[in-house]
């Protein structure tokens, strides 16, 4: 059972996994902010709940936002607000886990936010 990246209590009694049933409903756009409440969620909690595992799927949540910004040709405002969302949940990843300050996620460069 991989609680971080193929959770069985999402998957539902059929193939599709909740995830996938969301961005059919929701659209690209709206599952990426769904993903940054959700990554932010989960590291606000780690210390509190699931520690590491908590961390690990605020990653995953993150990995996800990120294809889901770059996974399509929507309205270029939307994605910049996405990806602003991304660099500073990114931000509070890096601080929770003690990977630096100045470090980016998962090799990502930076951009400016302001």
């Amino acid at each position: 059972m991989d609680n971080v990246n193929h959770p069985k209590h999402y998957e539902g009694n059929c193939s599709i996994e909740c995830i996938d049933a969301m961005r059919f409903a929701l659209g690209d756009e709206a599952l990426a902010y769904f993903c940054a409440g959700n990554a932010f969620k989960y590291l606000w909690r780690y210390k509190f709940k699931n520690g590491q595992e908590d961390i690990d799927k605020a990653k995953w949540y993150m990995v996800k936002m990120s294809e889901l910004s770059y996974d399509n040709d929507y309205n270029r405002d939307s994605d910049k607000v996405i990806m602003k969302l991304y660099f500073k949940v990114s931000r509070l990843y890096l601080t929770v886990t003690g990977k630096g300050k100045n470090a980016v996620f998962d090799g990502e460069e930076e951009v400016n936010d302001n």
